[in-house]
């Protein structure tokens, strides 16, 4: 009778000390994802900024016909577009991920 107490502490330290590794290794990928989430906004806000600069540069009237300035003012806009499709791509997962919380 006493070996089967004995086992079954040996076990439950054991089990203990699993759990404990485990809820520390989940605290730190939970810090981890926090981090990175503020990060992510950060970069939103960049980009943001940039998006500001880079529509009113798009909207300027060129004073000149020549083919490579229109295609690399339509090459902007297009970068323009790509950033918002990005950034409303990450700030909605961010969104849906807080409206779960």
């Amino acid at each position: 009778m006493i070996f089967i107490v004995i086992f079954l502490m040996i076990i439950i330290v054991v089990l203990s000390t699993f759990l404990a590794f485990s809820v520390i290794r989940n605290i730190d990928m939970l810090n981890k994802l926090e981090e990175m989430g503020i990060q992510i906004e950060e970069s939103l806000d960049i980009l943001d900024e940039y998006h500001q600069k880079i529509d009113i540069a798009s909207k300027t009237d060129v004073m000149f016909d020549d083919p490579v300035v229109k295609n690399l003012l339509n090459d902007i806009s297009g970068c323009r577009d790509a950033v918002l499709i990005i950034a409303n791509k990450l700030y909605g997962s961010l969104d849906d991920k807080e409206d779960n919380k």
